[in-house]
């Protein structure tokens, strides 16, 4: 309690003016004492309230203190926990589009085997048309053999391109696995690392080192940054994103394998189909060049028959010849008789007969002798047909089994 010149102080407060004169009286004591003790009651029931005020609000503070601390301790086990099975999400699809990396790799290589093991199977069927156009003659046709040549060449070339397609379309796929395996792998790191971040952060506690206030611009401003469901829908992207490509890659290799397993076995069955045409090509030409051959005989021994025939109607030609001088020598002689004795006997007609059927006789074998020299000649032009028939077969065996055959199977058709 204070006093300044007939002003009453208590606790800095102003109260009621009371004018003194030399003395004061015990009312004015009284008063002045129930004043201030009045006045003290006020204060110490203000000073009270204060403190009953500043322990429930300490006590209402650490009670939020402790449940935001409980909660964000919550958050943290449960951003972390998220975060982590994120984590094992996108990992499981890491390691699974590395594996589809590897097996497309494996399939990239496959089809690259396929298609260079196509060039040597063109290489041969070409170089078997050119060596085929050799064949001379009749035998220069279009038969079963070239066909399916031709055939399995369209094959193969089809092939070629459907292979180099299936290839380029796998170097892509390779490149999309590798830039989605190389973005999920960042992705991984960010979440690792904000994982660590969040783990450092529930670790440090209220007494730990370096725990302090934090300058307003350290604070970082969220309020346009991407929430939590945001953050949730771009990570299942990732993993749907993962789901689409690992399918598609499937499906591809699934084709792949589908167009090489046709392939090996189309391009088997007309290899086979080809090998036979060329089997059963090889037995008509030879069953033809036995025929030629048999025939080839056969004109043979008419041509020698017809030289033996030849000379034996020269021969008669000749005897008859012989004979019918005989004839006109004899009548020659007969015309030499003296007068009554040239008579036209028996004898003189028989001559006469005899010489006149010579003539005839020879005029015969004279005509005979012209068709059988006629029928000589175009039976030796059919042997030179023959034979040059029989040439032509034996160059298309040559071709065919020789050439053709040992071509043929230097192809190999493998599984890739």
């Amino acid at each position: 309690m204070a006093f300044d010149k007939g002003n009453m102080i208590y606790y800095g407060k102003r109260v009621n003016q009371i004018s003194y004169p030399g003395r004061f009286t015990e009312q004015q004591w009284s008063e002045t004492n129930s004043l201030a003790h009045k006045s003290s009651q006020t204060e110490r029931q203000r000073v009270e309230n204060l403190l009953a005020e500043s322990f429930r609000l300490a006590d209402e503070t650490e009670d939020i203190r402790q449940w935001n601390q409980q909660n964000v301790e919550y958050q943290f086990k449960k951003r972390i926990q998220d975060i982590r099975h994120w984590i094992e999400e996108l990992d499981i699809k890491y390691n699974e589009i590395g594996e589809q990396i590897d097996d497309t790799g494996v399939y990239i290589k496959r089809l690259e085997n396929a298609s260079a093991s196509i060039d040597p199977v063109v290489k041969i069927d070409k170089e078997i048309l050119h060596k085929r156009e050799n064949r001379i003659g009749i035998d220069l046709v279009n038969d079963e053999p070239q066909k399916q040549v031709l055939k399995e060449l369209q094959l193969l070339q089809d092939s070629k391109e459907v292979a180099e397609k299936h290839l380029a379309a796998a170097k892509e796929s390779l490149r999309l696995l590798r830039k989605f395996q190389f973005d999920l792998n960042k992705e991984l790191k960010d979440k690792k690392m904000a994982m660590e971040v969040d783990t450092t952060a529930q670790n440090i506690l209220e007494h730990s080192p370096h725990v302090q206030r934090q300058t307003p611009e350290v604070i970082r401003d969220y309020s346009h940054v991407r929430d939590e469901r945001e953050w949730e829908t771009l990570t299942k992207r990732y993993k749907l994103n993962a789901d689409q490509l690992l399918r598609s890659s499937t499906a591809f290799r699934i084709e792949v394998e589908s167009f090489l397993r046709l392939l090996c076995e189309e391009l088997e069955k007309q290899v086979c189909n080809t090998n036979a045409a060329f089997e059963k090509r090889l037995w008509e030409i030879r069953s033809a060049k036995s025929k030629l051959e048999q025939e080839h005989l056969d004109v043979t021994l008419n041509i020698r028959e017809m030289e033996d025939a030849l000379d034996k109607l020269k021969k008669a030609f000749v005897e008859k010849e012989s004979s019918l001088a005989l004839t006109e020598t004899r009548m020659n002689i007969r015309n030499q008789r003296p007068n009554l004795e040239l008579v036209n006997d028996s004898l003189q007609r028989h001559l006469n007969f005899e010489a006149e059927q010579l003539k005839i006789t020879m005029q015969r074998i004279q005509v005979q002798i012209q068709q059988t020299k006629l029928a000589f000649h175009k039976i030796q032009a059919h042997q030179m047909e023959l034979e040059e028939a029989i040439n032509v077969k034996i160059n298309s065996i040559a071709i065919d089994e020789t050439i053709i055959q040992p071509l043929r199977k230097q192809i190999s058709i493998q599984k890739h």
